[in-house]
């Protein structure tokens, strides 16, 4: 399942199905990285609940302060998780 994109809505399934196929086929526990999410509270929470152990955040550089927002807004979203 290397590089497939799962939908927020079907991670619960998608984690449970990948969870059953590695017991059954005796696999360590795949890690999962999700990309392309803001990092706010709820989606890091709901990453959190399924197993997602990664989450790739990119900043865009339009402005020095566009970037300087975006990086304070990610470190207010991640310190409580570091």
């Amino acid at each position: 399942m290397a590089g497939r994109v799962t939908p927020l809505d079907s991670l619960a399934e998608s984690r449970e199905t990948l969870t059953r196929l590695e017991a059954q086929q005796g696999r360590p526990r795949t890690r999962i990285t999700a990309m392309g999410l803001p990092p706010m509270t709820e989606f890091i929470e709901t990453l959190l609940e399924h197993g997602v152990e990664r989450m790739a955040i990119t900043i865009s550089s339009k402005s020095e302060a566009s970037v300087t927002e975006q990086l304070e807004r990610t470190r207010d979203a991640i310190s409580a998780y570091c």
